[in-house]
């Protein structure tokens, strides 16, 4: 009896260590016509630092990283088409200026988001790669329609392993 108890509480402690602190995974997606495999890197889920309102209580983030053969390409991905309010239009996607927070360090990034998309491309992807790798952790702010500022944390302790990784999938050394 004590050593199954012992064995589920072990069992237990390591699911929610993992479901805790997640971790970076490398994974792919396939085109249904090619089936040409495109790898990323992704960090743990990350949910709002509040609940919003309809229809975006179930809400939720990760931190991805593509990989294009020549640059990293990285972008918060939603599980939802999200709606911003400090936004202005281009031909075929919105522009956003928002806060990001690096360790204790905060600046203001610049991103764009494809008309009916689901992920915020950073602008400047080679600076956010660099602090991708160099930080441990990252916020960023965003003004939601209809729940105003919002906060999303992603966990980048593994994301630079995770980035090698990728990019030894593609050969890239």
């Amino acid at each position: 009896m004590r050593k199954g108890m012992l064995v589920l509480t072990v069992v237990l402690v390591s699911l929610l260590t993992t479901a805790v602190f997640g971790e970076w995974t490398l994974t792919y997606f396939t085109d249904e016509m090619t089936g040409q495999r495109t790898w990323y890197a992704s960090s743990p889920i990350s949910y709002p630092n509040s609940v919003m309102n309809f229809p975006y209580a179930d809400a939720c983030a990760w931190l991805i990283v593509l990989y294009n053969g020549e640059n990293d390409l990285p972008l918060v991905l939603f599980n939802l088409i999200p709606t911003f309010s400090n936004t202005s239009i281009g031909d075929g996607y919105y522009l956003l200026s928002t806060r990001v927070k690096w360790n204790n360090s905060v600046e203001q990034m610049e991103f764009y988001q494809p008309i009916l998309g689901n992920g915020l491309f950073f602008i400047d992807y080679k600076r956010a790669t660099k602090m991708i790798r160099a930080s441990k952790t990252m916020r960023i702010e965003l003004n939601w329609l209809g729940n105003g500022l919002v906060y999303f944390d992603f966990d980048l302790t593994g994301a630079s392993k995770a980035i090698d990784n990728l990019h030894a999938v593609y050969g890239k050394k």
